[in-house]
């Protein structure tokens, strides 16, 4: 399932994964698209989140739109719940002028009963944690930890049982790359082993990301044109088995042991 940027509406797609085709259309009928930048799951719900905040920084209507995965599997448009939020540590909501704001978000993963935003920071090119309730209400989030990611975090997901999330995002200069995070410990997930992959496709923007297995995973990136360049939006697929593999071994003979014992 995926989704449009700012400005379009609010619909959602389902693509098939061999193809690329739209083989579903899904409307959310009490939504809007302000500036839709990703979702994720559990078992029971999707969740989009409206949160890009990159015109001038200054949003007061964030949200999270929270929808049952029966309800998009059996119909062609649905009522969604809604998650509002601001950022705790956000004070100063003076017009920034295009991406010159460290309170943009476009990555949302859920682990247990909360939902974990990844600030895009044009700034100073880290990236923030923040958790909230995945109960619908209007919350303040709280800024848990920073990593310099030395990039713009587009996009993540979780392999909960393995504990490991993985971002996506770019350079200045529109280079993609991949951020590994594993080996976490509850929801200290910047207190894990990192890794940072460059993925050689230069003028890409990598927006989102989407497990299929622990190391099996599929990208995609927006349209990229600008003067002779033209990129367009594609789905491609990864397989980061020979940077996970190690890690991945070495949990399965712990759990062997653990059980052996």
């Amino acid at each position: 399932w995926t989704h449009n940027d700012s400005g379009n509406d609010p619909l959602i797609y389902a693509l098939d994964n061999a193809t690329g085709n739209i083989i579903k259309t899904v409307a959310i009928k009490n939504a809007s698209n302000i500036d839709w930048e990703d979702m994720a799951q559990d078992e029971k719900y999707i969740y989009i989140g409206d949160f890009g905040n990159n015109a001038n920084g200054n949003r007061t209507n964030l949200k999270i739109y929270k929808i049952k995965k029966k309800d998009i599997k059996a119909k062609d448009s649905v009522n969604a719940e809604i998650i509002n939020f601001a950022y705790a540590d956000q004070i100063d909501f003076t017009p920034k002028g295009s991406n010159n704001t460290n309170f943009d978000c476009e990555a949302m993963i859920t682990f247990g009963d909360s939902i974990f935003l990844f600030s895009k920071n044009w700034v100073d090119n880290k990236t923030r944690l923040y958790k909230l309730p995945k109960t619908p209400g209007t919350y303040s989030a709280e800024n848990m930890a920073d990593l310099d990611v030395q990039g713009l975090i587009t996009g993540a997901d979780i392999v909960a049982e393995q504990k490991i999330i993985i971002l996506t995002g770019y350079s200045s200069s529109i280079t993609p790359f991949i951020y590994l995070l594993y080996d976490f410990s509850g929801n200290d997930f910047f207190v894990a082993n990192k890794r940072k992959i460059s993925i050689n496709q230069s003028f890409t923007q990598v927006e989102g990301v989407c497990a299929l297995s622990a190391t099996k995973y599929y990208i995609s990136n927006e349209k990229f044109q600008q003067l002779f360049i033209n990129t367009p939006a594609k789905m491609q697929s990864l397989n980061l088995s020979s940077f996970l593999n190690p890690y991945l071994s070495n949990l399965d003979a712990g759990k062997k042991r653990k059980a052996f014992y």
